[in-house]
């Protein structure tokens, strides 16, 4: 029998990032302008991975579970 099988992973990860600006309303522009590439994530050593699996068999697909 097949089985589709769907991996969730959640990875708790951190970052610190400074921001130099004159108001809190500059901060939250160029927080929010941040691209993908430019912070550096961290794993954060306190929490451990989260990871969830689904399982679906044929039968579960068919009968639109």
């Amino acid at each position: 029998m097949k089985y589709l099988v769907k991996v969730w992973a959640w990875r708790p990860l951190f970052s610190e990032v400074v921001v130099h600006a004159d108001s809190e309303e500059q901060v939250k522009e160029k927080i929010k302008n941040l691209k993908q590439d430019e912070i550096e994530w961290q794993s954060n050593p306190l929490k451990g991975d989260r990871v969830t699996y689904e399982v679906y068999t044929r039968s579960d697909k068919d009968s639109g579970k």
